[in-house]
């Protein structure tokens, strides 16, 4: 398994740890993707998990990238299909997981 980054400059600040379960909170138009590998659009798609899933992290986060931006990834587990991938936490602008006590936490 991936090594955890304890840096990641520049990237929205986590709030999770590992064995948290959080809802996923994607207004936007799509989903958040569940990658096998993290990347800049290089990755591919395991499946998505829409507004309202669940996911639990098992491993991370580690430093990436998304659309030219540094971005926390963490290893999750989907609570709907129990399919395991990577998932971006947070960009600049938002935040696409939230704790389940706040399931709308993005500004």
């Amino acid at each position: 398994m991936q090594q955890v980054d304890s840096v990641c400059e520049g990237a929205t600040p986590t709030i999770f740890q590992v064995g948290d379960v959080i809802t996923v909170d994607f207004n936007e138009l799509g989903a958040l993707r569940i990658m096998t590998w993290i990347g800049d659009n290089g990755a591919s798609t395991i499946t998505q998990a829409y507004d309202g899933d669940q996911l639990t992290l098992l491993a991370g986060p580690v430093c990436g990238a998304w659309e030219g931006q540094p971005i926390w990834y963490w290893y999750v587990e989907t609570e709907r299909q129990g399919t395991r991938g990577w998932a971006g936490e947070a960009p600049v602008n938002g935040r696409w997981m939230c704790p389940i006590a706040i399931p709308e936490c993005a500004p």
